[in-house]
Order: C-alpha cells, then sequence, then structure tokens
C-alpha cells in the first residue's frame, strides 16, 4: 500500500471538536478499507493567499490540517467523496510520497560511492 498524504483546509470558524470529528470520519474511513493512519499534523489557523468562497462565504484565512495514511488507490475517491460534501472542508489535496528506497539499494549505493572514491587520485581525496 502507498503512503499518502491528505492536506485540509477548514473553515475557521469550525470549533476544535469539529475538527477532530472531521479527522476521525476520515481516519475511520480509512481504517474500515484496510488502511492504516500514520500521522496527524495540525498547522492552526493560517492566512490564505486569497479569499476562498464557500456556499456564499467568503474566508481569508483556514485552519490547516495534515493527515499520513496507507491505503490503496481505489478508497481515494471514497475519501474525496466524503470531504466534497462536508461542508466544513474548503479545500483538499491528496499526494502520494515517493517510495522509499530499501536497504540493499542504499548500501549498494554506498558500496559504489566507496569505490569511485578509491579510484580518485590522493590529491582530489583530499580536496573533498
Amino acid at each position: 500500500m502507498p503512503l499518502y498524504d491528505l492536506l485540509l483546509i477548514i473553515k475557521p470558524i469550525v470549533t476544535r471538536p469539529q475538527v477532530a470529528d472531521i479527522l476521525k470520519r476520515a481516519g475511520s474511513q480509512v481504517i474500515a478499507n484496510g488502511g492504516v493512519v500514520t500521522d496527524f499534523a495540525s498547522y492552526g489557523t493560517r492566512p490564505l493567499a486569497y479569499d476562498f468562497k464557500k456556499a456564499g462565504e467568503r474566508f481569508d484565512e483556514g485552519s490547516i490540517v495534515q493527515v499520513s495514511f496507507m491505503i490503496g488507490p481505489k478508497v481515494l475517491s471514497d475519501l474525496e467523496h466524503e470531504l466534497r460534501v462536508d461542508d466544513r472542508v474548503m479545500r483538499w489535496m491528496f499526494w502520494k510520497k515517493p517510495k522509499a528506497p530499501s536497504l540493499k539499494k542504499l548500501k549498494k549505493d554506498w558500496k559504489i560511492a566507496q569505490r569511485t572514491s578509491a579510484l580518485l587520485p590522493a590529491s582530489a581525496n583530499a580536496m573533498q
């Protein structure tokens, strides 16, 4: 399962318990579909680069929250629908985190770097 991040911009008038409810609903949907929530981060209420219009209201700041989770890509559309119908959420964005290299690959790259540095002349090694 790939690792995804979800960034949410929530209306600033939403209370903390309501933000917790939004995160709980998103997390429970991930878990119900066989995924794992790995991290939550709140960045507080921040000014936005431009005004957002949502349901006839205009907002110049929003509460920013990030959720990291591992889930199959097919579940993202269900989660996106859940966010679309929630009028407390102004914007959201999913992105897939790059896969971390395996230990074998890191070890192989390290050995190649060691060999190439050993082949350099002594004066080149002294400069490094």
